[in-house]
């Protein structure tokens, strides 16, 4: 196993940039105008509406600064023509002499640090990750070195245990608490194939972006010693239960609201965050959503709006479990963004892939995509979540329960734009013995004895019954070996 950490400068690195490469020339201030800003989160939205339009029993979320993390490592590093593109789709309006010396790393940094100061006491982590296969190493020049450090992008060859090292990786570096050694989140290349396709594909690196933001609700609003269970219904299926939690309105913490349309409605629930504000759309599938403009009319006209003293109290579906398989972000980028499939032609990746290295914005059963994101949201200080009251809709009173899927939005106050858009379709479920949706998969058909199966003598069963980790629904998947 092995592994570079490209964001810590060493004093090599430091004198050999100091000697022979003015910094300035890779770290000259950036400019970001409302402008900027603007482009990026009318790209963000169109990713998000891509990636939301089926409108399925599924979660989606999407960290915007991630987002734009990994457009500018391949503003930076790509092929030229890819390059060039790139550049002029998240610098709309900046100088010639901006576009090349990867400035916008800096400023990325600062609104990770400003975002994690606003989450506390709560947190906000952000991890990036170059997956190399271990047939085709390579050495990086020095542009792509110094792009992949002031990214803080670890370069690592997958070999051994890597399934293991992954989720290590994600419980410390993104300090997802909890996260299961078994869980295989993240999709690699097919190791059993040998044809030419799938060598093409195993040339190029797979690159991960990981972040994990933990939304602190003031301690005077959410019920911290229980977990409800109430009805939802997604937009396709039946109704099933999920687990909720309580939140209480008082005369400090109201709530506002304001109606969306006619079946809709857009509600602030109060944080304890500074900077960061956090928005529920109820009903969101119903909404026509097209662009960015159209969710910051609702989000201005929410912080318009007065407190809802009507409501009391709001049921929360919970939405804590870890996903199971990361977002395919290569795949939203290809559809969403104009132009953007010419990433995903051969040696497209320029200096991060192997010669030949062709990537591909799919998995299937001869590719992996070759750039995935994953991004888990988490309430913190969570109830325990085993034991449970059931609450039917006579029992509501004052109280309003959200019971259709819903966007949830994470907004920078500072840099008016979106830390996180996501889309709930299957909040979390009560935890059942033999619930086929809890485990995501549906349980295998019993085999039918035969004839002679009855003379058969039986075997003792052994008490080792396994018991699940708490608050996650991850498949067991059995760790792929490198041929």
């Amino acid at each position: 196993m092995s592994i570079h950490k490209v964001g810590v400068k060493s004093p090599t690195l430091q004198r050999l940039t100091s000697e022979e490469t003015k910094v300035d020339d890779f770290h000259a201030p950036l400019n970001v105008t409302d402008k900027h800003l603007e482009q990026w989160f009318n790209i963000a939205c169109d990713i998000y509406i891509n990636l939301t339009d089926t409108r399925g029993a599924f979660n989606t979320t999407v960290c915007v600064p991630q987002i734009i993390a990994t457009l500018e490592l391949f503003a930076q590093t790509a092929a030229l023509n890819c390059r060039n593109f790139i550049r002029s789709l998240i610098f709309p309006e900046s100088s010639s002499q901006l576009l090349f010396n990867g400035s916008l790393s800096i400023y990325l940094e600062q609104w990770e640090n400003s975002a994690h100061e606003a989450a506390r006491p709560g947190s906000f982590t952000m991890q990036r990750r170059i997956l190399v296969h271990p047939t085709f190493t390579k050495s990086y020049g020095f542009e792509t070195f110094m792009t992949l450090k002031s990214l803080g992008t670890e370069v690592k060859i997958m070999y051994g245990n890597y399934l293991t090292e992954i989720a290590e990786w994600l419980r410390r570096a993104c300090k997802i608490d909890g996260f299961p050694e078994k869980a295989a989140p993240i999709s690699f290349w097919q190791m059993a194939r040998r044809d030419q396709q799938t060598v093409n594909n195993q040339k190029c690196p797979i690159f991960i972006a990981a972040s994990h933001f933990e939304f602190p609700i003031k301690s005077n609003v959410l019920d911290c010693e229980r977990v409800y269970t109430t009805d939802f219904t997604p937009t396709s299926g039946m109704p099933i239960k999920v687990l909720s939690c309580k939140l209480y309105c008082n005369p400090l913490s109201p709530f506002k609201s304001v109606k969306i349309g006619e079946e809709s409605m857009m509600i602030t629930l109060p944080t304890s965050c500074e900077n960061l504000n956090l928005y529920v759309i109820e009903n969101c599938d119903v909404l026509d959503m097209k662009d960015a403009n159209q969710l910051k009319k609702y989000i201005t006209d929410c912080d318009k709006a007065k407190p809802n003293k009507d409501v009391t109290s709001i049921f929360l579906p919970c939405f804590f479990e870890f996903p199971a398989r990361s977002t395919n972000i290569a795949q939203c980028l290809s559809c969403a963004v104009n132009h953007m499939d010419k990433l995903f032609q051969p040696d497209a990746f320029g200096d991060l892939a192997y010669d030949g290295g062709e990537p591909s914005a799919v998995t299937s059963t001869r590719t992996a995509s070759n750039i995935q994101h994953y991004d888990y949201l988490e309430l913190m200080r969570l109830p325990d979540t085993n034991t449970t009251i059931d609450i039917r809709e006579d029992d509501h009173g004052n109280a309003h329960c959200i019971t259709r899927p819903f966007c949830v939005i994470v907004w920078d106050n500072q840099r008016r734009l979106p830390l996180y858009l996501s889309r709930i379709g299957r909040p979390d479920r009560p935890k059942a013995e033999g619930d086929p949706d809890f485990h995501g998969e549906k349980p295998a058909p019993k085999k039918q004895r035969g004839f002679f199966d009855w003379f058969k003598r039986k075997k003792k069963k052994h008490n080792n019954h396994h018991i699940p980790s708490e608050r996650t629904t991850v498949s067991k998947t059995t760790d792929m070996q490198f041929q």
